[in-house]
């Protein structure tokens, strides 16, 4: 959309009344840091989420209004990313949108305690993402072994931070 270097244009596209316009702006690659740090404070989720990823250090206090966000897609990514700060990931595990909490339960850096509230959905695509993450508990684990889906046995059964004599006494009832 904008040339190289184009510093200008990127400065006067960034406040325009138009939503997208000023999303271009936050993402281009181009973008001057102290724009794209307007832009994390935009009003509209969308553009702020945006800016915030790719800031090198955004405010705190950003992720925090990101996880409150009415947009469910915005959530979703915040929830997907590694810069998410692990209180916020906490915050999102009780997010009313499936796909949200399924973010959470895959991010590695969601707290211990978070994945083991998680653990104790019915959702398959909880589990899944779950039984997915290196840094799942062996508690979580166990529980997923008496899942009603037998992949995510079988993935629980193999999760390297099950517990050894838990994986053993599994083998032995499946044979």
């Amino acid at each position: 959309m904008f040339g190289a270097g184009n510093e200008m244009a990127l400065r006067a596209t960034s406040r325009s009344v138009y939503t997208v316009l000023r999303c271009h702006v936050a993402e281009h690659p181009l973008c001057p840091d102290d724009v794209r740090a307007v832009l994390a404070e935009d009003p509209v989720d969308r553009v702020c989420w945006a800016a915030v990823q790719r800031m090198g250090s955004p405010p705190p206090a950003v992720f925090g209004r990101l996880a409150a966000s009415e947009n469910g897609m915005v959530r979703f990514e915040l929830a997907l990313s590694a810069r998410c700060p692990p209180g916020v990931l906490g915050l999102l595990a009780g997010d009313r949108l499936l796909d949200v909490r399924r973010a959470v339960a895959g991010n590695e850096n969601t707290p211990p305690e978070v994945l083991v509230r998680l653990g104790r959905e019915r959702s398959y695509q909880v589990a899944n993402a779950l039984v997915s993450n290196p840094n799942t508990p062996g508690v979580v684990l166990q529980r997923l072994l008496r899942f009603r889906q037998p992949d995510v046995r079988r993935m629980a059964a193999a999760h390297r931070n099950l517990p050894a004599a838990t994986r053993a006494m599994w083998e032995l009832t499946q044979r």
